[in-house]
């Protein structure tokens, strides 16, 4: 019954879903254009940050070999003037990022096509919602019927003996095994 569900879900959105599918490589082709320049400003970040690393260890190593664990007035100013410098190439990446995500989001028709998703998403939802809603008295009715068979089954397995049993265990499990077999 679940998978009828979900076939009545798919059948009852499916010119939205291909609507949505159309609109999503639109907009993954416009997205696509400023993919690589977001993927350099990612590489540019990682590679900024292991140079800082490098630095502030050379930096770090030269005045414990110097002066141990001691701190000097030199290694506070330039290991402030490093995180300065670290500090301003993140600004300036974030500046750039954001200046990218202004341009993607000013691009023609990209904010139009973002909602249009947005809202063929809610009404795919919302339709699939219906459809779960319709099925699920019939659903709750044959669980319910499962149910039942289920406790008078352990009812009568109690009432019987120990060949009984496992005479009505190895029948059970020759249904399951072979469902559409005529029992004997």
């Amino acid at each position: 019954m679940q998978v009828r569900v979900q076939q009545a879900q798919v059948r009852a959105t499916a010119p939205e879903r291909v609507l949505r599918h159309r609109l999503a490589g639109q907009q993954a082709a416009t997205v696509a254009v400023f993919a690589a320049q977001f993927a350099a400003l990612g590489a540019d970040s990682a590679t900024g940050q292991r140079r800082y690393q490098q630095a502030y260890r050379q930096l770090t190593d030269a005045q414990s070999e110097r002066y141990g664990h001691v701190s000097t007035p030199g290694y506070a100013r330039a290991l402030a003037d490093l995180v300065q410098a670290r500090d301003h190439t993140i600004q300036a990446r974030q500046v750039r990022r954001q200046t990218l995500q202004h341009r993607l989001r000013r691009t023609p028709g990209y904010a139009a096509r973002h909602r249009q998703v947005a809202a063929l998403d809610s009404s795919i939802r919302a339709q699939g919602e219906r459809v779960a809603t319709r099925y699920r008295p019939p659903m709750d009715s044959l669980q319910q019927g499962l149910n039942r068979q289920g406790h008078e089954y352990h009812a009568l397995r109690q009432r019987l003996d120990a060949v009984q049993q496992t005479a009505l265990a190895s029948q059970r499990d020759r249904i399951r095994r072979s469902p559409c077999q005529p029992v004997e």
